[in-house]
């Protein structure tokens, strides 16, 4: 049996693969912060071990991650656009604030810190109100990301569509079918029939893509188009 490889961006592109990439990211990106908590500890003259250091900070991730869903809602149904800033604003600063709140309970309770749960409110509190807005733009930046390549896969299909609507499959099937027929009777004809086809394909794909084409190349395709009728019909 052959080995089945599964690319990258096969995963990327299911919800549940992009789910366990993002999980793992967090995961790796959280612990670029076991540093900083270790000296918080130490400044406050609590100082504490690696190993319970990074126990910590994997807690914390832990308890952010239950929030994350109910970010991703908020943030998809009330997005921070011109338009809906103020209603985006008065939902996000409520619920950044209970989501700050909240994980700052969740984690005195983890770490059996109930009766100091007031000092880590107070330490806990402004880190938890970056990590909520850090999700609403991530959340936003991935979102404007997929509309862009549905935007992108959009054009290309209407390129693909005006390049159909500009040479129509019956107009080069007769073209080619004409020349095959002139290379038994006359050669020279039918070579510059073919590279007066190949200008009218040259210049049908270079205005892929344009919005505005000058009136000197569309002048210069209908003459190219009306040159190779010529040759089809005198």
């Amino acid at each position: 049996r052959q080995p089945v490889t599964v690319e990258p961006m096969e995963i990327w592109s299911t919800r549940s693969g992009r789910w366990a990439l993002f999980i793992l990211g967090w995961a790796a990106l959280s612990l670029l912060f076991a540093p900083e908590a270790y000296l918080s500890f130490y400044l406050r003259h609590n100082p504490m071990s690696w190993q319970e250091t990074l126990q910590l900070t994997v807690i914390n991730s832990a308890i952010s991650l239950l929030f994350i869903p109910g970010i991703v809602f908020l943030t998809r149904r009330f997005p921070l656009e011109r338009k809906r800033w103020r209603l985006a604003l008065a939902v996000h600063v409520p619920a950044c604030l209970a989501f700050s709140g909240l994980h700052s309970v969740l984690y005195a309770i983890a770490c059996h810190a109930w009766n100091d749960a007031g000092g880590t409110l107070f330490y806990r509190f402004h880190p938890n109100l970056l990590t909520y807005w850090a999700f609403v733009g991530a959340t936003q930046a991935f979102d404007y990301f997929r509309k862009y390549q549905e935007r992108e896969r959009e054009v290309t299909r209407l390129s693909v569509e005006m390049l159909k609507a500009q040479m129509q499959p019956h107009f080069l099937f007769n073209t080619l079918h004409t020349i095959s027929a002139m290379m038994h009777v006359d050669v020279q004809r039918a070579d510059r029939m073919l590279s007066r086809l190949s200008s009218l394909l040259r210049m049908t794909l270079g205005n892929i893509g344009r919005q505005e084409v000058r009136l000197a190349d569309e002048l210069a395709f209908v003459e190219a188009y009306l040159e190779i009728e010529r040759e089809r019909f005198g």
